[in-house]
């Protein structure tokens, strides 16, 4: 893919002013992006997140579409280990003119050290790629090496003085990253928006079981509740926080099962999630 060579298009909602590279890889995520729940809780949320905006796994710019539309200025670090990825999001920016957005090209992890990326044969810019082979066992995939730091390292480096809100879409490797952000998760209480796959069918249950107890067992010893993220209102978090992850096979039909939000127990949110209206661009963006 070589989007400095391809034709630009004003994304398709009339409500997000970017302009993407057109080919068959950013079609659908970019040309075609239409705001989700994610779109509205994170339009929600960062009025009050006093910080940056760190998104984990960022591949090809969805999640830069959604900081675009949200309107808010909050500076963006976008984390992303594909490079086949990193042409894409240095384009939207570069062309668009987001001079508060950032892409570190390197993945998350609890320790500093290289590590295969899977993905689908084919599909360069896979959003499903992985860290763990067996995720998905049965599906075919080509592995590289990318370079993986611990977030609690990586603050200190580009100096990221506050963090306001985190979105992790990892690929079944949450908890890895999750550890690498502990003293940011105990100092600055982010909210973090986390998708946590249901299991494959193929995959081994014990495993899946070990593997979500974990995740479960972190965020409860740093002080963090689990709710589900929902396409309707929270209803300012009024219900109970969920006590294990649900251990059911992924499904077409669950797919909307595997948002959450991880909330720090003292925070208080009271979210509206409707439809957001019209906001300005952020600075930089072009016409």
């Amino acid at each position: 893919m070589r989007p400095a060579n391809s034709p630009d298009i004003r994304a398709l909602h009339p409500r997000l002013t970017l302009r993407v590279p057109l080919s068959k890889a950013t079609a659908i995520p970019l040309v075609g992006w239409v705001p989700t729940r994610k779109t509205r809780f994170m339009t929600a949320l960062l009025p009050d997140a006093a910080g940056d905006f760190i998104d984990v796994g960022a591949n090809i710019g969805q999640t830069l579409c959604d900081y675009v539309y949200s309107g808010h200025q909050r500076r963006y670090w976008g984390i992303e280990p594909n490079p086949k990825c990193w042409p894409v999001l240095d384009h939207l920016i570069r062309r668009n003119g987001l001079v508060n957005c950032s892409v570190l090209k390197f993945g998350l992890s609890e320790r500093e050290q290289t590590c295969p990326l899977y993905t689908e044969p084919g599909v360069p810019t896979d959003t499903r790629a992985t860290m763990h082979a067996g995720l998905r066992p049965g599906r075919p995939y080509q592995a590289i090496e990318v370079r993986l730091l611990p977030f609690d390292l990586v603050r200190d480096l580009y100096d990221i003085t506050e963090i306001g809100l985190i979105k992790i879409d990892a690929e079944g490797a949450e908890l890895e990253i999750l550890r690498g952000m502990t003293s940011t998760l105990t100092a600055d209480r982010p909210i973090v928006l986390c998708e946590v796959l249901l299991r494959d069918s193929k995959a081994d249950a014990q495993d899946y079981d070990r593997w979500a107890n974990e995740l479960m067992q972190f965020l409860r010893e740093i002080d963090y509740d689990v709710y589900p993220l929902r396409a309707r209102a929270l209803t300012s978090f009024k219900t109970a926080p969920l006590a294990e992850f649900p251990r059911v096979t992924w499904t077409l039909f669950r797919a909307h099962q595997c948002e959450y939000i991880f909330k720090p127990r003292e925070v208080t949110v009271n979210l509206a999630v409707t439809r957001p209206r019209p906001r300005p661009a952020p600075p930089g963006v072009l016409p």
